[in-house]
């Protein structure tokens, strides 16, 4: 069932998360495009419309932050989905949604869905 349709931006270094965290976002009727690294997401979030942008600090050679600041310009809900410690996250992208590694699927959805809620997400 299809709450209400959004398109999400996902960047993780591992496709196999990348792979089952979008199939899974897909079965909500969600639209998610998957990248491996920061310079990626940036081009993508330059060159299309995101309701949120769901990412790990650490892509492939590069981090995340330019991307984190760019959403954050554009108020673009931001959910960092990390191993990190939650402080250290935002001593380095200030106030964004930190969720823990490992989490499910369901706290990977609640999380987008409270980032797009408080009017973080860009609408289009």
């Amino acid at each position: 069932m299809v709450i209400f349709s959004l398109r999400i931006l996902l960047a993780n270094l591992s496709e196999d998360i990348n792979l089952a965290v979008s199939t899974y976002l897909q079965s909500l009727g969600w639209r998610c495009t998957p990248t491996t690294s920061g310079s990626q997401a940036l081009l993508a979030l330059r060159n299309q419309r995101f309701d949120a942008f769901v990412t790990d600090l650490i892509l492939e050679n590069t981090s995340s932050l330019p991307a984190i600041e760019y959403c954050r310009a554009q108020g673009i809900g931001v959910v960092v989905f990390t191993a990190l410690d939650q402080e250290f996250v935002w001593q380095q992208c200030g106030p964004v949604m930190v969720l823990p590694k490992p989490a499910g699927f369901p706290a990977i959805s609640a999380a987008v869905i409270k980032v797009c809620r408080k009017g973080a997400g860009r609408r289009g």
